[in-house]
């Protein structure tokens, strides 16, 4: 037990080790590398194989769908990628590297020790030693494994499982659950099968089991999330479970191919569970889209995150206190521009993975701006404005005019934007390579805008409002000089530009518009505090 507990320590610090050290860095390249589903498996493919954990990749994933940071289709592949990548480390972690144990510790605590080294150098040196205590801990196992042979409750028990495949998938995909670590249970059955204690025949249910297992962590981690967190967790179990439905009738035959490549127990037990994850990837890897579409779909939630709170700041028994129905109304109007920032995002991500269903939560969010901006317009007109201070009124009018070129914005996004993209992901074109250059860099110029505006409606700095403006001229020019390179590609034949040809130019064009709206709020704060305002 003691041997199984460090096995289970290790494992998990070793993924904590390097989050430690390299966290941000993973989660920038998962943002990322979102541009098409190869690109997505291999991220999920590598990040796991350096945190050793499919796991951890997976609800890293999940936390940027709830910021419209990943979409849908690509955390699929992504999570694909991660399961994937966990087999090829049992692959390795069967051999016997007991001897590479003591070197691992020792270089791994030297780096710990050192003070005067950074934390990540530091992080890294845990890292190292918890796998050389991981490669200790299947040494342990394996010895003893072997009196374990004698023992008659386990042999009653795995008597037991022999005989009912069904009990042998449960048992193992509940032990998965509760040690949490697939990686850990199959390594466990592998140090079993060395000695003989589980033969194929219980092996390969226990491996189903612990790949189902395996799936069920992460949903029962990520429980009443986000809906597309909620999506991609039960496609991650519906995928394993389809896997092991089709591969029931074969068994027999892959079995005998198992026993055809390799004698050895140990590496039957791995290369089952490799070739599980390899008939998963082949399966469901092409068909990322619709996957994606069909849990959108048939997997209901609430509606997109943006809705998800109906209740509101404003309170009518705030009108008879002006300052608590302003700051009410400047609350709700702040929820608006969260809500722009996030269609935006998802405009952004739409383009990067061409998803349709991204576009589709967009225009579920304008709905919730919408409705939003109503109230928003409803509770001031409830506010009798003779009853308010000069500085009261301004506030009033500042919001009242945010709040108008917000829901003007969403309009953009639902009326023009929204059909741009989905004509330009039906059109099956791309753009070249300068084209998506410039597009990419104008919304990530856009989403830092929208952040600044939202700072600048709160603190009303007229630096930051300065700044603001700068932006927009830089942007209006960047607008100009876009069209230019872009004719000029056209005139030089780039098959790329010509077959993107309106949508490039209309992309832009809505983007600055959208950019014109969120900088109206600059503008604002200038007017208020300008000489003849102040004077």
């Amino acid at each position: 037990m003691g041997a199984v507990l460090l096995l289970l320590w290790a494992t998990h610090f070793i993924n904590r080790s390097f989050v430690k050290a390299f966290g941000a860095q993973l989660r920038t390249l998962i943002r990322n590398s979102t541009s098409n589903r190869v690109t997505s498996f291999m991220t999920g493919f590598g990040v796991t194989a350096l945190l050793q954990s499919s796991t951890a990749t997976t609800l890293m994933t999940a936390s940027f769908i709830d910021k419209n940071m990943v979409g849908l289709r690509a955390a699929i592949a992504i999570v694909i990628g991660a399961d994937l990548s966990t087999t090829i480390i049992a692959q390795i972690l069967v051999f016997d590297l007991t001897w590479l144990s003591p070197a691992l510790i020792a270089v791994g605590a030297s780096l710990y020790l050192r003070k005067t080294l950074g934390m990540k150098m530091r992080s890294i040196g845990n890292a190292l030693v918890a796998l050389g205590l991981v490669l200790l801990s299947l040494s342990l196992i394996r010895e003893i494994s072997e009196p374990l042979k004698s023992s008659p409750i386990l042999l009653d028990i795995l008597h037991a499982l022999s005989t009912d495949p069904t009990m042998a998938i449960l048992f193992s995909g509940v032990l998965t659950l509760l040690i949490h670590s697939s990686l850990a249970t199959v390594l466990f059955y592998a140090a079993l099968a060395s000695h003989g204690i589980i033969n194929l025949d219980l092996s390969v249910y226990l491996i189903i089991g612990a790949n189902i297992g395996g799936a069920l962590i992460p949903y029962v981690a990520t429980y009443g999330s986000g809906d597309d967190k909620k999506r991609l967790m039960m496609t991650n179990i519906g995928m394993r479970l389809f896997v092991a439905l089709i591969s029931l009738p074969f068994l027999p035959w892959i079995q005998d191919a198992i026993v055809y490549f390799t004698e050895d127990p140990t590496r039957q037990v791995v290369f089952f569970h490799t070739g599980y994850n390899i008939v998963l990837a082949c399966i469901f890897l092409p068909i990322v889209p619709f996957i994606a579409t069909l849990a959108s779909q048939h997997i209901k939630g609430s509606e997109h995150n943006a809705d998800k709170r109906d209740d509101s700041f404003l309170d009518d028994a705030y009108l008879d206190r002006p300052s608590l129905a302003l700051a009410s109304a400047m609350r709700e109007t702040l929820r608006m521009a969260d809500l722009i920032l996030d269609m935006t995002n998802l405009m952004y991500q739409a383009l990067k993975q061409d998803d349709p269903e991204l576009v589709k939560m967009a225009r579920v969010s304008d709905k919730t701006l919408d409705k939003i901006f109503k109230k928003v317009i409803l509770f001031l007109t409830k506010l009798e404005r003779d009853n308010l201070t000069e500085a009261e009124v301004q506030q009033y009018e500042r919001i009242l005019s945010f709040a108008t070129n917000l829901e003007h914005s969403g309009d953009i996004v639902q009326h023009s934007l929204s059909k741009t993209i989905e004509k330009k992901i039906n059109s099956k074109e791309n753009f070249s390579a300068e084209g998506w250059e410039e597009i990419s860099a104008f919304c990530t110029d856009i989403i830092s805008n929208i952040k600044t505006a939202h700072s600048i409606f709160i603190s009303q700095s007229i630096e930051d409002a300065e700044s603001l403006i700068r932006s927009k001229k830089s942007l209006k020019k960047g607008e100009r000089d876009s069209r230019r390179k872009h004719f000029v590609r056209i005139s030089e034949n780039n098959p790329d530009s010509i077959g993107t040809s309106g949508i490039h130019t209309d992309l832009i064009r809505d983007l600055n518009r959208i950019n014109s709206h969120i900088t109206s709020v600059a503008y604002e704060v200038l007017n208020t505090n300008s000489p003849e305002t102040t004077g």
